[in-house]
């Protein structure tokens, strides 16, 4: 019986870190932008493109919302947040983005 607890101890000190988002850089204005955008979705329960240009400029299709970063992400990308919170990247205007996200966390996830 000890046996099987001390077992379980360990399976799970090493499964629960796997559940636990990866910290913020303090730095990453991009995933910023994309939380904000993506809590706006959830409260207002719609859908909402969020679009990042090559010079820094992202823009909000909803409520109006853009600004300029001080560090452009590589690529121009669009990404659609839905209601329930899933972000994927629209590849259907201009080529495919550098990057590419978790559709569940929303997360980019960092060029290897």
């Amino acid at each position: 019986m000890v046996v099987v607890i001390v077992l379980l101890g360990l399976l799970s000190a090493l499964v629960v870190p796997s559940f636990l988002p990866p910290p913020l850089e303090p730095d990453d204005a991009v995933q910023r932008v994309i939380d904000a955008a993506r809590r706006t979705a959830l409260r207002r329960a719609e859908t909402i493109t969020l679009s990042f240009g090559p010079d820094g400029r992202w823009v909000s299709d909803r409520g109006g919302e853009s600004g300029t970063l001080a560090d452009p992400p590589v690529s121009p990308m669009r990404l659609q947040i839905s209601p329930l919170g899933k972000c994927l990247l629209d590849g259907t205007r201009g080529p495919e983005p550098a990057q590419s996200i978790d559709p569940v966390r929303c997360r980019l996830i960092p060029a290897r």
